[in-house]
């Protein structure tokens, strides 16, 4: 996976072209060096100069300390960006859930280019909070998660919304007791970023993922 750790900040650039990484890396260079004003703005700015379809996701990881609490910016460009304006107000919800906080950010990544809106947590507790009183259509959740595991997890929002669609991953293999009296899809990790779109264009009916790119997890 392509990136640069620094401090504070961690980059990941997609797609992972050299050309667009040094870019990348020369704007928050230069945004850092001139100190003036808000320093995502101003990446933003410089690169939308050469890439119109660019967009940043910023993630802060929750509760977490020492390196796991670094900032990370996922810069993607996204070649729908004109298409996917003009159907704002229609963009269907997906909530992500992983205590792995890369995990979540790059699906996140990933349903953000092809025009969900994403909410993300690093666990049940947060994931129910994050959802009240929202209409989401679509969870992806890993399923071995301190606490809450995706199954409750998956039960208590379905509670709220039995039309929800669920979308558990894991790289554990699924046994009886997960599935029993539940209806959701299934994904191992590590997974391909198109069979997460496979699988969550079959659930929703939403195309939501880039092609050519892969991705491991544990």
């Amino acid at each position: 996976m392509p990136n640069s750790e620094g401090r504070d900040l961690r980059l990941i650039c997609f797609p992972p072209e050299s050309r667009f990484e040094i870019g990348v890396h020369a704007a928050v260079d230069a945004a850092v060096e001139s100190g003036h004003g808000s320093i995502l703005e101003s990446v933003e700015v410089k690169l939308r100069e050469t890439y119109p379809d660019v967009i940043v996701i910023v993630h802060e990881p929750f509760g977490a300390q020492g390196e796991d609490a670094q900032t990370t910016w996922i810069v993607y460009r996204d070649g729908q960006k004109g298409r996917l304006d003009q159907q704002h107000e229609q963009r269907p919800v997906a909530l992500v859930v992983d205590d792995e906080p890369l995990v979540v950010v790059l699906i996140s990544a990933v349903l953000a280019a092809r025009g969900w809106q994403v909410l993300r947590a690093s666990n049940g507790e947060e994931a129910l909070a994050r959802a009240e009183g929202l209409n989401v259509d679509l969870l992806v959740t890993d399923y071995d998660m301190p606490g809450m595991n995706g199954r409750t997890l998956a039960t208590l929002l379905r509670d709220r919304d039995p039309s929800l669609a669920v979308l558990m991953v894991s790289g554990q293999i699924p046994t009886a007791d997960w599935v029993e009296g539940v209806d959701y899809a299934f994904l191992a990790k590590p997974f391909a970023i198109e069979d997460l779109a496979g699988r969550v264009e079959t659930l929703t009916g939403y195309r939501a993922a880039w092609s050519g790119f892969g991705m491991d997890g544990s």
